[in-house]
This record gives C-alpha cells, structure tokens and sequence, in this order.
C-alpha cells in the first residue's frame, strides 16, 4: 500500500540515526567502549553460564544474531555513556537500561526499514556502488597495514566484514531514497521557488522521518525468550 504524506513538519528522535551511525564508524578510531583484540562470539551469561542463541529476534522473517544486536547495543550504549560506565550504577539504572535496549531496537529497525523501503521501489545497488564498497575496504586494509588489523579495527567496534558492508549498503539505500522522493521530478520535489533551500531541506528532513517511522511500524518482530536477559552485565 502505498502511503501519501503531506508536507508538514513530523519530526521523531533518532529517525535519521542510520546516517549518524554511519558518518561515525572510522576504523582507525578507538571508541569509548571497550577494545577487544579479538571478536569472540556474542553471548549471554545466564545464571553464570554463557550461551550462544543462534539468533535473537527476526525481522521480517530475518534473522538478527546476537552478534549484529550487540554491534548497535554497545553502539547505542557508547553515546549514552558517553564512556562513563557510572552512568549505569545510577538509581534509575533500571530506566537507563531499558532506554538503552529501545534506541537499540529502533537503530536496529530503522536499518531494516531503509533496505525494505528501498526494495518495495526497486532501488538496488549499482555495480559502481558496490565496487566503492569494495573499494573502501582494500582502502582500509591498506591504510591499517593489511586485513588482520583491519580485522582488529572491525573488531574493535563490534564489526565484522559482513556488518560493515551492511552499514555500507543501507546508507545506500538511503541515499537513493532520498533521492528518488526529493530530487527535482521526484513525488515530494518542492518546486516552489519562493520557499528557501533550508526550509526545502528541513521539511523533506521530516517528510523522511515520517516515512522511516511509517516503515519501521510495518515490520513484523518477532522476538526470542533470550531477549529479555540482554543487559550491560549478561550481554558480551
């Protein structure tokens, strides 16, 4: 079905946080979280005893592992804490902890709304996208002194190869969406020339977000038993 949006100012937290999350990720930058030399697998210490869940939760029928939850969980936690880990031995830690999982989960959707988006009009990569992706990575490789310390950079944001193209494909896709709904010929392009370049952007700025929180509400989660054990103390 197809939604029609007006234009008027809807503006939603962290709707354009896929886009934040991407200008962020430098692989030659430490972060505040902590730095593992080595990804070991994601898991979930349970009464003392770690488990690895083949996966968490789908999303349209995809399955999101631990590992991908915990890449945006500790990214969601790092711009919270800010590095303060004190930040979460607080009085309202039990609020904290549970904002913390709801910007995760909505960091997590929005990625998956933005591919889905993308795949209802059709706007698939193009082989020139693709090879810039690749293109980055023999960069990185380069730049870091060859894969195993690229592999240690991946890791020491909770990446992996896989998840970093990922991040790589849906600011993409997010791009092309812009594209196809505000470039001059697209369904929202306003014409209008009396209205200024910034008002131009601020209002698509909203109409996207507005869109994004429409297609974030229509994906069907479907979460696991596990889920509800994830916290700073049970998830590594």
């Amino acid at each position: 079905m197809r939604h029609q949006y007006h234009h008027k100012k809807i503006l939603r937290p962290f709707t354009s946080v896929i886009l934040f999350l991407f200008s962020v990720i430098t692989l030659s930058s430490c972060g505040s979280q902590p730095q593992p030399e080595g990804l070991d697998p994601a898991v979930l210490i349970v009464d003392g005893v770690p488990t690895e869940p083949s996966y968490i939760m789908t999303i349209d029928g995809h399955q999101i592992s631990l590992g991908e939850y915990r890449f945006y969980y500790f990214f969601a936690k790092d711009q919270m804490d800010q590095g303060d880990d004190s930040y979460w031995n607080q009085s309202d830690s039990d609020r904290k902890q549970q904002e913390l999982k709801n910007l995760t989960m909505q960091t997590l959707k929005s990625s998956y709304a933005i591919r889905e988006m993308a795949d209802q009009l059709q706007l698939s990569l193009t082989d020139t996208e693709r090879d810039q992706i690749d293109s980055d990575v023999k960069n990185q490789i380069a730049t870091l002194g060859g894969n195993d310390n690229y592999q240690k950079a991946l890791n020491k944001k909770y990446l992996n190869d896989r998840l970093y193209r990922q991040i790589w494909e849906t600011n993409f896709c997010r791009q092309k969406l812009w594209s196809y709904y505000f470039d001059e010929g697209g369904p929202l392009y306003i014409s209008d020339d009396a209205v200024s370049n910034d008002e131009k952007q601020t209002s698509y700025s909203s109409l996207f977000a507005q869109m994004l929180a429409t297609a974030r509400d229509d994906l069907t989660i479907r979460l696991r038993p596990e889920y509800e054990l994830i916290s700073i103390d049970t998830l590594q």
